[in-house]
């Protein structure tokens, strides 16, 4: 073994115990009564639920996050790196399709595995809680929804990328520009080419509420297009809302299990929050430190395929695979460093963290993934209390569970199929921010 393999065996390692010890403090840390700030909007019994519920899902996680680890190794140290591609490179002499192969073999390969972990999450978690309305049907269907998203989306991306690295000089600048050229085209695509595919948009009926959301963004300078409403009681009882668009051309959807159990006041508290970052130009900050974040991902890309490189050399004899390949390069690449390339496909939208009303006092609680290990429950904001109008009675308002570990739309499961097919992470982190949150009652 040498230095760079076992290096690399020893983080693996660090790591998945880190994730492990992490995800036991949480659990620690979760506190075992209300908090006094949450005293009015969450009762002990569901907060036990809550913990209940990030307890299942953490050991969950820790099993599938061992599994995953298992079958790495268990990959990696039985020769099936340069098995795999020295069968890729058999079935046709054309490099780039040969990797197109080596990704798609790995593609099937993940979510073989994975398929029973989401099944088991999606009709034994999600069912236990009261949070699945999605069928076997629904379940089957969006994912051959994404195997078809991952041809039509993924492939080309993927060849291209390839291409770039096996026939360009200074690859990874051209490789880094081709990938932001497609994030920037297919955000502006989805909304109307690939989210219909997973969900029903819906035009918002005239009301109060599509009055209001009009007026607060004329009175914010937030142009809208639309004010949409989304299916997402199809797949789930959780909540959910987003931004999407660009310039004049903005749009809002809201899930229909979202207005199901908020007020007219409460949703408009959300969107006005969620105004508030367009405003500050916080979205705009985040895209362009993405893409920074990916050209330096891409020169080290580059230097873990460079064919005359001393360190893709290395990278490559660690997995016991004697020829240097841009495919290859660029899964080894990140195992090695556990960074993924982020390149959003779904359209440029903010999820809105919820917002409570009660009276004239606005709570605003935010909170972390609870399927992250780094999800410690946060202290909740107390704004100052506005003077109150004395002709409108305080709303009392409902309960603010956890955070879910899921999104109810069908298309992150596409995300996901598209991501596994190029061996990166396609997810929007750096450059789509997005909050959800959850109702822990079933509907």
């Amino acid at each position: 073994m040498d230095s760079l393999a076992a290096f690399i065996l020893i983080s693996l390692f660090l790591l998945w115990h880190l994730e492990f010890i992490a995800t036991l403090l949480n659990l620690k840390t979760f506190p075992p009564t209300t908090p006094p700030e949450l005293a009015g909007l969450m009762d002990q019994e569901k907060l036990d639920r809550a913990r209940s519920y990030l307890s299942v899902n953490s050991r969950f996680d820790i099993l599938r996050a061992s599994v995953s680890l298992a079958v790495l190794l268990t990959f990696w140290w039985s020769g099936g790196f340069p098995f795999l591609d020295d069968l890729a490179r058999s079935f046709s002499e054309n490099v780039i399709l040969a990797g197109l192969i080596f990704l798609g073999a790995l593609f099937i390969a993940q979510n073989i595995i994975s398929l029973p972990f989401d099944w088991h999450e999606t009709f034994v978690i999600e069912q236990k809680f009261g949070f699945n309305k999605s069928t076997p049907a629904t379940f089957i269907t969006d994912r051959l929804k994404g195997l078809a998203l991952s041809a039509v989306l993924g492939l080309p991306l993927a060849a291209g990328i390839l291409w770039i690295f096996h026939e360009v000089p200074n690859a990874w600048l051209w490789a880094w520009a081709f990938v932001t050229a497609f994030q920037l085209i297919l955000t502006y695509l989805a909304p109307s080419l690939i989210l219909p595919l997973f969900n029903k948009f819906t035009p918002m009926p005239d009301g109060d509420l599509k009055d209001g959301i009009h007026a607060l963004g004329v009175k914010c300078g937030f142009p809208l297009e639309g004010v949409f409403v989304i299916d997402g009681s199809k797949r789930s009882t959780k909540a959910n809302a987003y931004f999407t668009g660009f310039g004049k051309h903005k749009k809002i959807a809201l899930f229909d299990t979202l207005i199901e159990k908020s007020t007219t006041p409460e949703l408009l508290a959300i969107l006005a929050h969620e105004i508030g970052h367009f405003r500050l130009g916080h979205i705009k900050q985040r895209l362009a430190v993405g893409i920074l974040q990916m050209a330096l991902l891409f020169f080290l890309i580059g230097l873990a395929t460079n064919p005359d490189g001393a360190f893709a050399r290395l990278l490559h004899d660690a997995f016991f695979v004697p020829e240097i390949s841009p495919h290859a390069g660029l899964v080894f690449f990140t195992i090695l460093t556990g960074t993924r390339l982020q390149v959003p496909l779904r359209p440029r939208q903010r999820l809105v963290a919820q917002t409570r009303v009660r009276g004239r006092l606005l709570r605003r609680h935010v909170h972390r993934h609870p399927r992250s290990p780094r999800f410690r429950p946060q202290k909740t904001l107390l704004r100052p209390p506005l003077p109150p109008r004395p002709a409108q009675a305080p709303r009392r308002p409902r309960p603010l569970p956890p955070a879910s570990p899921r999104t109810a739309a069908g298309f992150g499961f596409a995300n996901d199929m598209i991501s596994s097919a190029l061996c990166v992470d396609l997810a929007p982190r750096p450059c789509i921010i997005r909050r959800e949150y959850r109702s822990c009652s079933p509907s």
